[in-house]
């Protein structure tokens, strides 16, 4: 990979690269053609570091952060607020790709919310809007409604899948009352079918809320027996779900350049800080 041509599809991690920047970027304005030089100058910069590794991180947030320019660009207002809120659905962390299959809904589930977003930006924050995202991704009837009970319990199911992400990466030990939770909503109508090749799946059959927590279960049951579930993880730094596809399957942020930049920019503060004291002790 060589950051600074302008077709490069992919970067490290999944982040959109600075190929793909360009060709988002419309032609014959005088403005995008500013966005468009603003890209190929942080391409070509980063080229310039000797590592390969090192060099897509060092650009990547700051791709990121035109790529949010072009939305001015295109837009003509300030679309910050509203990438953001984009993401989980249709954007993730520097782009990177989603878990691979339906697994992909799973990962959507678990990303409808999070701790560093506005309480009102909750996708499952009301009745109403629980279903409308369940609908989005077929994952529920459309004529169906959900009550307000429904819609803790499909709180509390992301909570302990989201917990499940957690042990990926980990692989600390689940709480109790989580597990419970997975067992209890694990009891919903689900059942074993065999197709004409005598495979045997596990499908669910009941319809409704209780259907849609099924679908979402059964995907895990699928991951797992595919060994594509324990890449599912929770990024150390912010929690977000995210698919590791290092070949160790050793990541633990959802983006290296933005969340592992923040967790080693705190730890050398942190080490500074230390040493500082210490330094003052030796004074006194």
């Amino acid at each position: 990979m060589t950051i600074g041509e302008p077709d490069v599809e992919g970067g490290l991690d999944g982040a959109l690269s600075p190929g793909s920047l360009l060709r988002r970027v419309g032609a014959g304005d005088e403005h995008a053609t500013a966005a468009r030089a603003r890209i190929a100058t942080t391409a070509t910069r980063g080229a310039n570091h000797r590592s390969e590794n090192a060099r897509w991180h060092l650009t990547s947030i700051k791709l990121m952060m035109v790529a949010q320019d072009l939305s001015r660009v295109n837009d003509g207002h300030d679309m910050r607020e509203a990438e953001k809120r984009r993401l989980g659905d249709d954007l993730e962390p520097a782009y990177r790709p989603t878990a691979p299959g339906r697994l992909h809904l799973v990962q959507k589930f678990v990303n409808s919310w999070n701790h560093e977003f506005p309480a009102e930006w909750d996708r499952l924050g009301s009745p109403e809007r629980a279903r409308d995202w369940l609908v989005r991704w077929e994952l529920l009837e459309p004529e169906v409604t959900l009550t307000e009970a429904e819609r803790l319990r499909l709180v509390r199911l992301r909570e302990a899948l989201h917990a499940l992400a957690n042990a990926n990466r980990e692989g600390a030990e689940i709480p109790k009352v989580l597990i419970s939770v997975l067992d209890r909503e694990g009891a919903a109508a689900s059942r074993f079918r065999f197709d004409r090749v005598g495979e045997m799946r596990l499908e669910p059959v009941a319809p409704g809320v209780d259907g849609s927590i099924a679908r979402l279960l059964t995907i895990v049951y699928h991951a797992q027996l595919a060994k594509t579930f324990v890449r599912l993880k929770g990024c150390r730094q912010c929690g977000w779900a995210f698919y590791d596809r290092s070949k160790n399957r050793s990541g633990n942020w959802c983006s290296m350049s933005i969340c592992g930049n923040r967790t080693k920019n705190r730890a050398y503060r942190r080490r500074k800080s230390e040493l500082g004291d210490d330094e003052d002790d030796l004074t006194d």
